[in-house]
């Protein structure tokens, strides 16, 4: 989302993903896309319409010098960047992964190292991508594992944004999976996250395995759409 004086531009993103390896179907994407998101693993193309970068870093986490060298490079060889995004999606630095669930594994963070860490992390994230590029991160969806621990908390999300001054990059699916593994009501969930710096929306349809949600990654559907406006419509 791109704000300009009283009003407010919105572009739809896709990301550079497998299927630019066909010139066809890159094409075709583009057509219908106002611009494009780099990721860490696609492939490595250089494209007019890309502006965003998703990367899988945390900066919750403790960040290392080859960690920052691979931001530079990230602002270094994508010159159209306008977006770098940033995952925070466990309280842990390794997590175990078993059947799409991460588990605890490594160093385990307390809320405090994890608020300590994106503080001085996101100060030298800054000083790397400069002015004209923002920094967002990302809401995880929660499931039943210690690894998701505070990091799913919609007050610690919102204090990471607003504390560090950054933006939020509200992943619709993992939202509403969070709040039904959590047994809390939806919209009480995403009225606690801090949607006034929303800069980016990330759209799927979620669905559910014996009363479990989880991220389907599933076409949007009618409800999905009318949400979009909702959000759409209070920016």
């Amino acid at each position: 989302m791109k704000k300009y004086a009283s009003f407010i531009m919105f572009e739809i993103a896709t990301p550079i993903s497998h299927l630019f390896n066909s010139i066809e179907d890159a094409k075709l994407i583009m057509d219908y896309s106002d611009c494009l998101e780099y990721r860490d693993h696609s492939p490595s193309i250089e494209l007019s319409k890309q502006k965003l970068f998703h990367c899988e870093l945390q900066p919750i986490h403790e960040l290392n010098e080859k960690d920052f060298a691979y931001i530079e490079s990230i602002k270094k060889e994508r010159k159209n960047l306008e977006l770098v995004s940033f995952h925070m999606a466990t309280c842990c630095n390794q997590p175990i992964l078993q059947n799409k669930i991460f588990f605890l594994g490594g160093k385990i963070y307390s809320e405090l190292e994890m608020c300590q860490n994106a503080s001085k992390n996101i100060s030298r994230i800054k000083s790397i991508l400069g002015s004209d590029i923002s920094i967002a991160i990302e809401n995880n969806n929660f499931y039943s594992s210690e690894a998701y621990n505070i990091v799913t908390k919609p007050d610690f999300i919102y204090d990471i944004v607003i504390k560090n001054d950054i933006y939020f990059l509200l992943d619709i699916a993992h939202a509403h999976i969070s709040a039904h593994n959590m047994k809390i009501d939806y919209e009480n969930y995403l009225l606690q996250l801090p949607l006034r710096k929303i800069i980016q929306l990330h759209i799927c349809k979620h669905s559910f395995d014996q009363n479990i949600a989880y991220d389907a990654h599933l076409i949007p559907d009618e409800d999905v759409f009318l949400e979009i406006q909702k959000l759409i419509q209070k920016k």
